[in-house]
């Protein structure tokens, strides 16, 4: 005799969801869109340095210091 299995993984990420504070179905935010930026090279430095100490990688450094809400 086995055990019955009472919950399913899609109940339980909706219950994590819930605990999170998530009351909205996740969004596909793909990102399609490019931009190119030139930096000069002391520029990049100083961005891959501060995107290293927050542990980020360089493209998400930077999409959160361009979004970030002061």
């Amino acid at each position: 005799m086995g055990f019955k299995k009472l919950s399913s993984p899609k109940k339980e990420n909706d219950f994590v969801d819930s605990a999170r504070g998530e009351t909205s179905d996740t969004k596909n935010a793909k990102r399609s869109k490019k931009l190119v930026i030139n930096f000069t090279e002391e520029e990049y430095k100083i961005l891959n340095q501060e995107a290293n100490l927050m542990g980020l990688g360089l493209n998400s450094y930077v999409r959160f210091r361009v979004f970030k809400k002061d």
